[in-house]
């Protein structure tokens, strides 16, 4: 999943898939159990499937966000409230009590001399903790963007640099005079990628004059170049989920237009949250 559901309805079903699919499983190892009971080998193995899946039925079905049943519980509050980022902070909530209880047992197998299980059952319960809390940081922070766009995040108008700058000029009059991180290159005009000081970083400085911005631009960041019009939760996941440090924005025809940075969208989130208290 690349981005959160939209409705209570799908992540209904959503949820309700892989334990599903757990019973399902169950049941057929459980019914080969019976029907291979001479067969000690099979037998065995069969019983061993039949438990696990039921484990893990039990384990996704525990009402707490991220797990199965977390998602439930959020689905069927978010249905009858209508308030996505109220079911994802009590589900979010119950997984954390879960994730501490995951912890606690972890330390307790510890002291029984249960190592290996003690580490799992802490490193399980940290993760599912983080998970609970990003999950619900993520709601939080879509719902704070509320109706916004890129449009209304990004700085205009944009530095660029020509993909045909030697390294050199780039350093010295691009990164020491305005000092980002990285800029939008262009080549015949159009958008070819970002460059940034990680990639200029990569060759040799005694190289700079000969080198070329051409040579090291990452154009594979083209690939999520913006436009003016797209929901500003887009950065979301393109920024705060992948990464990118700055992003550009391009119009219709290809030009750019605007750059959205990870502080732009903070401080845009920080204006938002504080208008609405």
């Amino acid at each position: 999943m690349e981005r959160d559901v939209d409705n209570p309805v799908l992540e209904l079903k959503m949820a309700a898939a892989g334990p599903a699919m757990s019973v399902v499983l169950a049941a057929l190892f459980f019914g080969l159990t019976q029907l291979v009971a001479d067969h000690q080998l099979v037998f065995v193995l069969a019983k061993s499937l039949y438990r696990i899946n039921l484990i893990v039925l039990a384990f996704n079905m525990v009402p707490g966000f991220p797990l199965d049943g977390g998602r439930i519980l959020r689905a069927v509050i978010w249905k009858k409230t209508g308030n996505v980022q109220k079911a994802t902070r009590i589900a979010s909530r119950v997984g954390s009590v879960f994730a501490i209880i995951l912890m606690v047992y972890g330390v307790f197998n510890f002291f029984v001399g249960q190592f290996i299980g003690g580490i799992w059952f802490i490193f399980i319960g940290y993760f599912l903790r983080q998970a609970a809390q990003s999950g619900y940081l993520l709601v939080t922070l879509r719902q704070t963007l509320g109706n916004l766009k890129v449009s209304d995040v990004m700085r205009s108008p944009v530095i660029t640099v020509d993909a045909a700058l030697s390294l050199r000029r780039l350093v010295d009059d691009y990164f020491l005079r305005y000092h980002y991180g990285s800029f939008p290159v262009l080549e015949n005009g159009a958008l070819a990628g970002m460059v940034s000081l990680r990639d200029v970083k990569q060759v040799e400085m005694e190289e700079w004059e000969r080198a070329t911005i051409a040579d090291i631009v990452d154009r594979e960041i083209t690939r999520y170049a913006l436009h003016p019009e797209y929901p500003a939760e887009t950065l979301l996941h393109l920024i705060m989920k992948k990464g990118y440090g700055r992003l550009p924005v391009i119009d219709g025809e290809g030009a750019v237009v605007g750059i959205v940075s990870r502080r732009d969208l903070m401080e845009t989130i920080k204006m938002m949250a504080y208008l609405e208290e």
